[in-house]
């Protein structure tokens, strides 16, 4: 299987630029092969522990950058895909909804629509993190947003400087 998890230690020295190129040229695991063992484990060891950032990918382009901080990966990611219109998470398939399938309504049908496409052209990259790294994690989905411009894009936001380290932008987020 596709290497679809990352650590936060991996990549906490990279630029902006390096870090979108590296996920860029991942795949990712595709969304109709994930089973919720590759939530919580990856080459048959633990992911602990299982908190951080995901990018879903729609033929290798970045579509939507999430986090989990106080639950996990496991917990987390399904949620996505509850495609009753009364389910308070499914952003991600609102967003598949208007912008990918170019649907005017957001109704049961059209985000059962949505979460077909999710899992026929989606695929998923995890950024596991250490414990206690909340305002971490957070500051990470917030780069991520901005630079990878997925469909929950920041519209106001940019990164002046895609040269930053991952991790120094962290911490001028954290200390503000």
């Amino acid at each position: 299987m596709e290497n679809y998890l990352l650590q936060f230690d991996e990549i906490k020295n990279l630029t902006a630029s390096e870090l979108i190129g590296l996920l860029n040229s991942k795949k990712g695991v595709p969304l109709k092969d994930l089973r919720l063992y590759d939530l919580s484990h990856f080459k048959g060891q633990n992911i602990y522990p299982g908190i951080g950032v995901y990018v879903f990918k729609d033929a290798n382009e970045p579509i939507y950058v999430g986090k989990c901080s106080s639950s996990s990966f496991i917990e987390r990611i399904p949620k996505h895909f509850d495609s009753r219109k009364v389910a308070w998470f499914h952003r991600l398939l609102e967003l598949i909804t208007l912008k990918k399938l170019d649907l005017k309504i957001i109704s049961d049908d059209s985000l059962l629509k949505a979460s077909d496409y999710a899992f026929e052209n989606t695929s998923l990259i995890l950024i596991n993190f250490s414990i206690d790294q909340k305002a971490s994690i957070k500051s990470l989905e917030k780069l991520l947003r901005i630079i990878l411009k997925p469909l929950n894009k920041f519209k106001n936001k940019k990164l002046k400087d895609y040269n930053m380290i991952v991790s120094e932008y962290i911490d001028i987020q954290k200390n503000k």
